[in-house]
């Protein structure tokens, strides 16, 4: 369950950083310069940096927690919670998709093929 919740917590973080750079486009941003300076836009935009922001905080807390039970099973040493600690968001999406993500990935795999060849020395 903390893997899936990380897994939709990465991708929207990634979702909202595309944002931000869509929003950098020239084009983009010279047609939003009226609608941000409008009462509605101001609260559209503090709802998105609302939403970004707790995005971006829950990411980080459940990479310290998914490290921190890593670190319980002897699995993994300490240091990726003392790099998670020190670190923002960036450090909980990069901690995501290069380990957390990765790992899943190859023990499915192992799995699979686990499975696969158990099946065939059964028979």
């Amino acid at each position: 369950m903390l893997k899936r919740t990380m897994a939709r917590l990465a991708w929207a973080t990634v979702a909202f950083i595309a944002l931000a750079q869509v929003v950098q486009i020239s084009v983009i941003e010279r047609a939003l310069k009226g609608f941000e300076s409008s009462g509605l836009g101001r609260a559209f935009i503090v709802i998105v940096l609302v939403i970004w922001g707790a995005t971006a905080l829950g990411l980080w807390i459940a990479a310290l927690v998914y490290a921190s039970r890593r670190a319980r099973e002897k699995v993994a040493p300490y240091y990726p919670i003392a790099v998670l600690a020190v670190s923002n968001f960036i450090g909980a999406l990069v901690y995501y998709f290069l380990f957390v993500r990765r790992h899943s990935e190859s023990s499915s795999r192992a799995d699979v093929h686990r499975k696969r060849y158990s099946s065939a020395s059964a028979s």
